[in-house]
């Protein structure tokens, strides 16, 4: 917690999406799995887990290399094809990985894999119902929209930005004063949750905003900032930060 930071005057929350207030069901793996079911490869859950952290790494490394934070629908497509089709290609189906590729954001897309967490709906209407403004701010293609819609999650908040829709990504400052713009608070009086440490932590640090890092699968490598194991263990942070910031 920010040392300066007075958290009883906190009047704002503002989520990552994936992998914070969703996530793919089954599990991100088996999305893949069973896309390659669909073209007839017998490809398991366990072959995509073996090769997706490793190839989500060295795209996300040139992506921060790059630093350029802009982008568009037709960017993000390509970006999140390339990703796939290298996914696809590692476990083996390079002949058909364009196609199936296009089926994976086509299946993404129209929310089919997407399900909130258990804790999700829960907090977002305990937090609503003690005043906080709420919000979504999440890097990814248009269909991110669509997924949060189908999850209950947009109704649920105030509002939804989604990198490809207004033309920037986390951690660019201009997302997250978009945010802030949206339901007229000042950095200081908000809190950003999320599970990425350069696109959620240091994004909304720089503008202001506290930062909290959700980490669902207890991989968090010690960073400097608060770390909560889920909504509820963060509900639960919220509370006693604003309750030693009162005493």
């Amino acid at each position: 917690m920010g040392s300066s930071r007075m958290m009883n005057q906190i009047r704002g929350v503002f989520f990552d999406a994936f992998r914070t207030l969703i996530d793919l069901h089954p599990s991100y793996p088996g999305a893949f799995a069973d896309v390659c079911r669909h073209f007839g490869y017998p490809i398991a859950e366990a072959d995509v887990a073996r090769v997706l952290s490793a190839i989500e790494a060295a795209m996300e490394k040139t992506w921060r290399r790059d630093g350029d934070f802009k982008c568009s629908p037709e960017l993000l497509s390509r970006r999140w094809r390339a990703l796939n089709s290298m996914i696809f290609s590692a476990v083996g189906v390079a002949g058909d990985a364009v196609a199936l590729s296009e089926e994976m954001e086509k299946r993404f897309d129209s929310g089919r894999y997407t399900r909130a967490y258990d804790d999700t709906h829960e907090v977002l209407e305990v937090l609503r119902q003690r005043g906080l403004r709420l919000g979504v701010i999440s890097n990814g293609t248009p269909g991110v929209a669509r997924c949060l819609e189908l999850a209950g999650i947009t109704e649920r908040v105030d509002f939804v930005l989604v990198s490809a829709l207004v033309g920037w990504e986390k951690p660019a400052r201009e997302i997250f004063a978009l945010g802030l713009e949206a339901v007229g608070l000042r950095p200081e009086r908000v809190v950003f949750v999320g599970d990425h440490y350069e696109a959620d932590i240091r994004g909304a640090r720089a503008v202001g905003m506290e930062a909290v890092m959700i980490d669902r699968a207890r991989r968090a490598a010690d960073p400097d900032c608060p770390v909560v194991r889920d909504l509820v263990h963060f509900r639960r942070w919220l509370e006693e930060a604003q309750d030693a910031s009162e005493s």
